[in-house]
């Protein structure tokens, strides 16, 4: 079993933990985890942006390219690269 496993199933099974849910219901809080393997693939997706389009994402005159925002909806498809 890899690191990466051994890490995010406790995480992954602390998400479907009725005591934690209770205390967050409790707390009028929501929970919306996602998935390691998820967040593995968009991380892959954002590193494979080509630099144009990233400098063409950066505000204007900013001279440190590497501070641009990216956003990512849940409901948006994912390129196939990325899974």
């Amino acid at each position: 079993m890899t690191l990466r496993r051994v890490l995010r199933r406790p995480f992954d099974a602390a998400l479907q933990d009725p005591a934690l849910l209770a205390e967050v219901a409790r707390m009028q809080l929501a929970v919306a985890g996602t998935s390691g393997e998820r967040v593995q693939a968009l991380i892959r997706q954002v590193y494979a942006t080509p630099p144009d389009v990233v400098a063409k994402a950066a505000p204007e005159g900013d001279a440190d390219r590497s501070r641009v925002l990216w956003v990512f909806r849940a409901d948006e498809p994912m390129d196939e690269d990325a899974r």
